[in-house]
C-alpha cells in the first residue's frame, strides 16, 4: 500500500487514472459489470466500442458498463502514453455513463438519476463534451426535485464533495498538461458529426429566434398589387419593342411564356426584375464581359422596361451610362413592394445554393429583409465578383498594350508584365534619366509620338485599374465581416425560424417514400454569415442533403427553400408575385407534377410566372393550373429573330389546333390524319382526367386512344354532342395506320381524312368554353367556373 509521501510524489497523469479507476471500481462494487461485456470488448479498439454505444448495439444497463470500463481503459492509457487527450476521453464516457443511467426512467427512483446527472454534470465541467449531451444533462437535472442519492450510485463514503474534489484534480490534469503536439491520425472528439452538432444548433436558434422583434417596420402599401403587362424594347435579346400583358386589366393572372431555348423567355424575365428592382439575376452590375450584356447589341435605341402594376401605376427603368462609363440603372429607387426579397428563382439559384460552401450560400441571404426599409437589400460580396470578371478583362488588355507598346519602346514585353517594369521603361525609354514632373513641365509629352504616348495611357490606366480591383478583392472578406450586418442578420433569423418545418413538411408531402424526418435551416453556425442544411432521417442519423440526395432532389430542396422565404417575405410586405425561370426542367417528372400542385395550393393568391421550353412540360401545367383553377394567361415565342428579337404568336390563336386547321387548308391526308389522331388522344385524355371518367384497369397505367375513347364517347353519349361522337368513332380507325406508318395510309381520301379532322375540331371546341377557353369540369362550367359549357356527363 503506498503511503501519503508516496502519493504525493506519484506521475500527475498516473494520480489521475488511478482515481478514474477508482470510480469505476466504486460503481462496480454496486452494480457489479457483466463478465460478458469485459470479455467481449476487452480488445475491441476505441471507434468499435464509441460505435456501438453511438448506435445502441445492446441493452443500456449493458451500454453503461461499456462506458465505464471504456473509461478506465482510457485513463489508464493517458498515464502510460502521457497523453492528457485520453484523459479528456475518459471524462467524456465517465459523462455519458451518467447521463445513460438517468434515461432509465421507469426503473430507477428518482434520487438515483439525480445523482447520475449530478455525477454526468461534473465529469463535464470545462470538457468539451457534444452539446446535445450538456443540454440532456441540465434538462433533465433540472426536472427532478429530489436530493441525490450518492450512495446508491457509488456506495457509502462517496458523496458529491467527494467526487467533485476527485474530478478536480482529474480535470486539472487534463486541462493543463495539454501536449503541444497531438499523435497523428487521432481526433479529440469524434462522437458526433458535424451534421449533428448543426442539427443541436438548429434547436438552439428557433430558441434564440423567437425572442428577436421586428426591429424594422416594412412599408406594406404594395402588398396587393400584381403585374398587368410588361414592355421592353432594345434590352438583352430584344432588340425591338416587346409587350405581353397578364390577364385582363382589372383581373390579373398568372402566366405560363413558352419557348424553345434561346428564343427569349429569359429576356422577358430579366426585364421584369429589371423594372421592378432595378437588377437582373440578382446583380445590380451590367458591364460583366462575361455576363449576357443589359444592352442589345443589335438596338441603338435606349435600353428600358415597363411594368403596369394593377393599381393603375406603372415603374419604368432605363440603361443609362454614368461619368465613369459604367452602364447603371435610373431611376435607382425600388417600389416597396419588391424591396425584400428577389422576385425570380432562376436555374443559377438553385445550383448554387447546396453545390457552394456555406459561407459563400449564407450570402445570399443578404439579399432578403433589409435592415433600411427604405432602400433593396444587395450582397455586399456583389461587386467583388464584378471585379474579379473586370480583372480578367484588363489581363487581357494589358497584355496586348504591352505588346504593342514593347514594340514601340524596343524592349521586351515580359519586361512591361507589371506596374513595376512599366515605371521602369518608362522612366528609361522616355524620361531618359528626367524627373516625371520635369519631364512634364518641359512639354516632353507633345514631342512623343501620338500613338506611343497613347499607348502609355492605356496601359497606365489598365495598371491603375488592375491595382485598386486586386486592392478590393484582397480587402473584400472584411466586408462580410458580422459586425457590419447584425442587424440584419438578426431579422434573417427571426424569419427563417420556422422555414425548416415548412420545408420538411413540403419536401415529405411531395418525396413520401424518402426517409427523411426533418429538415434543419441554420444560420451562422459554421461560419458569421453561414447557412448550413441538414437532413435528419427517420433512423435518428443526421447528414448533409450532398450525402444523401440526387440532383433532382438537391434542385427540390433548393426551390422550396427559395418559396419559402418568399412567403416570409410577403407576410413582412412584399408583393405576391414569383417568377420561375425554367427551374424545373432537372427535377424527375413525378416530383416536378407534385411541387407545381404544392405551389398552386400554397400560394394560390399569388401571380406565378412560369417559363418553359418543354412542350409536354407545358401542356401538364396547363392542366395543373387548370386543376387548381388558378387563373393564367399563355404566351407562346414563335421564334427569335436577330433585327426583331421574340415574336410571339398572334393572339386568338389557338396553339393545340392551329396545325390542324391549316393542314386541312393546305395537307395532304395523311399529314391531316397525323396531326388529328394525337389531338383526338389529348383531348380524351383531358376529359378522362376533368370529368372524372371511368378507364378501364391498366396495371402499367399506360392508356390508349381505344381505353380514352370508350369511355369518353360512353360518358357523353346523351349530351348534344352525340352525333360528333357517333363521326368520330366511324373514321377515328383511320388513325392507326398513319401513326404506325402503315402504307394504306396513303389511300386515304381527302374527303375522308377532312371528315376526321373536323369531327375532332368540333369536339375540341365543344368541350373548351367560347368565351375563357377554358376546359370544361364536372359541373358542366369551364375551370374557372365562371362559363357554362352544356355538358351532362352520364354515369353507369
Amino acid at each position: 500500500m503506498q503511503t501519503v509521501e508516496q502519493e504525493s510524489e506519484e506521475e500527475p497523469l498516473a494520480r489521475a487514472a488511478r482515481i478514474i479507476e477508482s470510480i469505476v471500481e466504486a460503481r462496480e462494487g454496486v452494480s457489479p459489470f457483466s463478465r460478458t461485456v469485459e470479455r467481449e470488448w476487452g480488445r475491441a479498439s476505441d471507434e468499435e466500442i464509441d460505435a456501438a454505444v453511438r448506435e445502441r448495439r445492446m441493452p443500456l444497463h449493458k451500454q453503461v458498463q461499456l462506458l465505464f470500463l471504456h473509461s478506465q481503459r482510457l485513463a489508464l492509457d493517458a498515464a502510460e502514453r502521457y497523453d492528457p487527450s485520453l484523459l479528456r476521453q475518459s471524462l467524456i464516457r465517465l459523462t455519458r455513463a451518467g447521463a445513460y443511467i438517468a434515461r432509465a426512467k421507469n426503473h430507477l427512483p428518482p434520487e438515483l438519476r439525480k445523482a447520475a446527472l449530478s455525477f454526468a454534470a461534473v465529469c463535464a465541467d470545462g470538457i468539451r463534451v457534444p452539446r446535445i449531451l450538456r443540454e440532456e444533462i441540465r434538462r433533465e437535472n433540472a426536472r427532478i426535485a429530489e436530493a441525490p442519492d450518492w450512495a446508491a450510485l457509488f456506495g457509502y463514503g462517496w458523496d458529491e464533495n467527494v467526487i467533485s474534489e476527485k474530478l478536480k484534480e482529474v480535470r486539472k490534469v487534463a486541462i493543463e498538461n495539454n501536449p503541444v503536439l497531438l499523435p497523428k491520425g487521432e481526433i479529440t472528439d469524434s462522437d458526433e458529426s458535424a451534421a449533428d452538432i448543426l442539427a443541436a444548433a438548429a434547436g438552439r436558434q428557433e430558441r434564440e429566434a423567437s425572442e428577436v422583434s421586428g426591429e424594422v417596420d416594412y412599408d406594406r402599401s404594395d402588398a396587393e398589387v400584381r403585374l398587368r403587362s410588361v414592355e421592353l424594347s432594345a434590352l438583352r435579346g430584344a432588340p425591338g419593342k416587346l409587350r405581353l400583358t397578364f390577364g385582363k386589366k382589372n383581373s390579373p393572372s398568372s402566366a405560363l411564356i413558352f419557348g424553345e431555348n434561346g428564343t427569349g423567355k429569359s429576356t422577358i424575365v430579366d426585364a421584369i426584375e429589371f423594372a421592378l428592382q432595378g437588377r437582373i439575376g440578382r446583380s445590380a452590375y451590367y458591364d460583366s464581359p462575361v455576363a449576357p450584356s443589359l444592352r442589345s447589341f443589335s438596338a441603338k435605341g435606349e435600353s428600358r422596361a415597363r411594368v403596369d402594376l394593377t393599381d393603375d401605376s406603372s415603374v419604368e427603368r432605363s440603361a443609362v451610362v454614368d461619368p465613369q462609363k459604367k452602364v447603371i440603372a435610373e431611376p435607382r429607387s425600388v417600389r416597396p413592394g419588391f424591396r425584400l426579397a428577389p422576385i425570380t428563382i432562376k436555374r443559377t439559384d438553385l445550383s448554387n445554393f447546396l453545390d457552394t460552401e456555406a459561407l459563400s450560400r449564407g450570402t445570399v441571404l443578404l439579399d432578403y429583409f433589409p435592415a433600411d426599409s427604405d432602400s433593396l437589400a444587395v450582397r455586399p460580396s456583389e461587386k467583388a465578383r464584378l471585379l474579379r470578371t473586370e480583372v480578367t478583362e484588363l489581363r487581357i488588355k494589358r497584355t496586348a498594350y504591352a505588346g504593342r507598346l514593347a514594340d514601340l519602346l524596343g524592349v521586351d514585353p515580359g519586361d512591361l508584365a507589371n506596374s513595376s517594369g512599366f515605371n521602369n521603361a518608362i522612366r528609361e525609354k522616355i524620361y531618359r534619366g528626367k524627373k516625371a514632373a520635369t519631364f512634364a513641365e518641359e512639354g516632353g509629352w507633345q514631342h512623343v509620338d501620338i500613338e506611343l504616348r497613347q499607348l502609355v495611357q492605356q496601359l497606365g490606366s489598365v495598371f491603375t485599374q488592375l491595382g485598386k480591383a486586386k486592392q478590393f478583392i484582397e480587402n473584400s472578406d472584411n466586408s462580410l465581416n458580422p459586425v457590419l450586418h447584425r442587424k440584419q442578420t438578426l431579422l434573417l433569423k427571426s424569419a427563417l425560424q420556422d422555414v425548416g418545418a415548412e420545408v420538411t413538411a413540403a419536401f415529405r408531402r411531395i418525396c413520401h417514400e424518402h426517409p427523411v424526418e426533418r429538415i434543419d435551416i441554420v444560420l451562422g453556425e459554421s461560419g458569421p454569415l453561414s447557412l448550413d442544411v441538414v437532413v435528419r432521417l427517420k433512423g435518428g442519423r443526421n447528414c448533409f442533403p450532398q450525402q444523401l440526395f440526387s440532383e433532382a432532389y438537391r434542385d427540390l430542396l433548393a426551390l422550396l427553400f427559395f418559396v419559402a422565404v418568399a412567403r416570409r417575405a410577403a407576410d413582412r410586405g412584399q408583393a405576391k408575385v414569383l417568377i420561375l425561370d425554367d427551374v424545373l426542367q432537372s427535377v424527375d417528372s413525378t416530383v416536378r407534377q407534385a411541387f407545381v400542385e404544392h405551389l398552386l395550393e400554397e400560394l394560390s393568391e399569388w401571380q406565378l410566372i412560369f417559363t418553359v421550353h418543354d412542350r409536354f412540360w407545358l401542356e401538364r401545367l396547363r392542366s395543373l393550373f387548370n386543376s387548381a383553377r388558378h387563373v393564367f394567361v399563355e404566351h407562346q415565342i414563335r421564334r427569335w429573330d436577330p433585327d426583331a428579337g421574340p415574336e410571339l404568336q398572334p393572339p386568338g390563336v389557338d396553339v393545340l389546333t392551329k396545325d390542324l386547321k391549316f393542314l386541312l387548308r393546305n395537307g395532304e391526308p395523311d399529314s391531316v390524319a397525323g396531326k388529328a389522331g394525337p389531338l383526338l388522344e389529348y383531348v380524351c385524355r383531358e376529359l378522362c382526367a376533368r370529368l372524372r371518367l371511368p378507364i378501364p384497369y391498366n396495371r402499367e397505367r399506360v392508356f390508349t386512344l381505344h381505353d380514352l375513347w370508350g369511355s369518353v364517347s360512353t360518358s357523353l353519349s346523351s349530351t348534344h354532342l352525340a352525333s360528333t361522337l357517333r363521326k368520330i368513332d366511324s373514321v377515328r380507325g383511320m388513325r392507326n395506320p398513319v401513326a404506325h406508318g402503315d402504307p394504306r395510309a396513303l389511300e386515304l381520301s381527302n374527303a375522308e381524312a377532312r371528315s376526321f379532322g373536323d369531327a375532332v375540331l368540333e369536339l375540341h371546341d365543344a368541350v373548351r368554353c367560347s368565351s375563357c377557353k377554358r376546359w370544361a369540369n364536372e359541373g358542366g362550367r369551364c375551370a374557372d367556373n365562371q362559363c357554362v359549357i352544356d355538358i351532362q356527363v352520364t354515369r353507369k
